[in-house]
């Protein structure tokens, strides 16, 4: 059995040299998978008044040739908590329509903001969401903010999606329809 340091991951290809004092150093030589950032996107959806149920309902479209399981989080946060739920994708679909992710009621009012987060997606996988619309009783059937993602770009978090460091997300144009905009999530 082989200790491996936490500088290293099982997998890693590394070179070994021997010092003539006896030691040995160890260093990678296989590149760091920065892939394993998972994608998120936030953005602000307003003051949810108290006992008032809140989720979002969605397009999407994934391509995942490898089989792997992939993790897909719909979270809405809160200053006090957050609430949502996760979908696991192995294979890969044309455009979809999710109706309704977890519509939750909060008992207090809150500013709430919708989180949407990728991961487990390899080189050449991807997960595209496109418009985005309330569920639940809070602003029933209308649009999120950006949530076609028509500013072309991420923001602010308020009135566009803002984006998490070394996440792999971009806004592209979308396949679905032409000369509009969706969110990639890529490997």
């Amino acid at each position: 059995m082989v200790d491996v340091p936490k500088a290293f991951t099982v997998g890693d290809v590394v070179a070994v040299t021997h010092r003539r004092d006896g030691g040995v150093v160890v260093q990678r030589v296989s590149p760091i998978d920065i892939g394993t950032v998972p994608g998120e996107i936030m953005i602000d959806i307003g003051t949810v008044p108290a006992r008032t149920s809140v989720g979002v309902k969605f397009y999407f479209k994934r391509y995942i040739p490898g089989g792997q399981t992939i993790t897909v989080y719909y979270t809405i946060v809160y200053l006090d908590g957050s609430t949502g739920g996760a979908r696991y994708y192995s294979s890969s679909a044309d455009w979809s329509y999710i109706n309704s992710t977890n519509v939750v009621t909060l008992p207090y009012e809150r500013a709430c903001a919708l989180q949407v987060k990728v991961a487990g997606l390899v080189s050449g996988d991807y997960f595209r969401v496109d418009l985005f619309t309330f569920a639940g009783t809070y602003k029933n059937g209308e649009n999120v903010t950006d949530g076609s993602f028509e500013s072309g770009s991420f923001g602010d978090g308020t009135t566009q999606w803002l984006k998490n460091a070394g996440g792999k997300v971009r806004i592209i144009n979308t396949d679905a329809y032409s000369g509009s905009y969706c969110c990639e999530f890529y490997g």
